[in-house]
């Protein structure tokens, strides 16, 4: 089933522009777009990566006038993108120097380690950052 991540739509038209973030069934990051007008026929759609999410995710925010309820989120979505980002660095250091690939894993979630989803709070408990 898609997991709609986040949508926006015009509201000021017939056929509305209109984007949209979804996870797909197979795991898959997708964006659809349409244009304004046409009928509704004009729509794109692109696959994303989760770095590419992570990326578009901070650029999108601006820290300085996020709302008090909405800190505690943006912070851990930043956490985790540094994280990401952080490990991505790491591994391509590794496969560059030829070292050992296969970097310890979470206990509790399987994810290799500074990239649990719920770091730091991982039920394994043993998550370090990057």
């Amino acid at each position: 089933m898609r997991t709609n991540l986040y949508a926006y739509t015009e509201a000021h038209n017939q056929y509305p522009a209109y984007v949209s973030v979804n996870r797909e069934e197979d795991g898959r990051l997708t964006m659809t777009v349409r244009e304004r007008g046409h009928d509704g026929n004009k729509t794109a759609t692109i696959e994303l990566s989760e770095e590419t999410l992570d990326a578009m995710s901070v650029a999108f925010l601006d820290v300085r006038q996020t709302p008090e309820e909405y800190a505690a989120r943006a912070s851990k979505a930043i956490d985790t993108a540094v994280a990401r980002v952080t490990a991505n660095k790491k591994l391509m250091a590794m496969l560059a120097g030829g070292e050992d690939l296969d970097p310890p894993a979470c206990a509790g979630c399987g994810a290799m380690a500074g990239v649990c989803s719920d770091y730091p709070n991982c039920p394994g408990g043993k998550q370090k950052a990057g």
